[in-house]
């Protein structure tokens, strides 16, 4: 079946490509995170799926896991 909202799925997935660029080339956001991710994923301006999908990235490594392709926790997980 073809999704109806084809060009939001891709703005979406650029949207979130581009934030993890941004994320990747300031360490201090991902550093800002720990003590308050609202306030990070504000000042990066993100809303909607976009801002759940670095959310739940953020919050991940905050936590210090490493979901890593290509090893078998992160097919488990």
């Amino acid at each position: 079946m073809v999704s109806f909202h084809r060009e939001d799925d891709v703005a979406d997935a650029r949207a979130i490509v581009d934030a993890m660029r941004v994320l990747q080339a300031h360490p201090e956001l991902v550093d800002e995170a720990r003590g308050g991710l609202p306030a990070t994923l504000d000042r990066m301006k993100l809303s909607g799926t976009v801002r759940h999908a670095i959310a739940a990235t953020l919050a991940l490594g905050v936590c210090g896991v490493a979901l890593v392709p290509g090893t078998p926790v992160y097919w488990s997980a």
